[in-house]
């Protein structure tokens, strides 16, 4: 048998999700924050992904010989662990700014459109890149 270890990076965002993996499209378990579990396969080709709802990770496929260990990190869409703190500080920035300058408020709401488009997009068309596998 081959050994393959799945660590999940510890994350704000979907902290509190556990997130379904499939091996060859079929669910084997679900992984919470900052877990690592480790399964055994039978040697040879795999496809590995990832699920959360509707979002997913591109497939990864892997090639495991007999005795051999794989480990593969998973975690969520890039930069997506600078996504929360950025859209807090921002109003923080702003309302600092503003004691000294005053700042219309359609420019905070203008600066928000990057944080929250970004993670529309991770959350529509680019749903299938929402989370991320590599081989550490």
């Amino acid at each position: 048998m081959a050994k393959l270890i799945l660590k999940r990076t510890s994350e704000w965002v979907n902290s509190m999700r556990h997130i379904s993996i499939y091996l060859n499209e079929k669910k084997i378990d679900s992984i919470a924050n900052g877990e690592t579990k480790t399964f055994e396969v039978e040697p040879g080709k795999h496809i590995l992904r990832a699920k959360l709802d509707w979002c997913t990770s591109k497939p990864l496929v892997f090639d495991l010989p007999e005795g051999n260990t794989l480990e593969i990190e998973l975690s969520g869409f890039k930069y997506g662990r600078w996504l929360m703190p950025v859209a807090l500080l921002l109003p923080a920035g702003f309302i600092a700014i503003r004691s000294i300058q005053p700042i219309p408020p359609v420019y905070y709401s203008l600066s928000l459109v990057p944080v929250f488009g970004y993670l529309l997009y991770f959350i529509s068309w680019g749903r299938n890149k929402y989370l991320r596998l590599r081989a550490v």
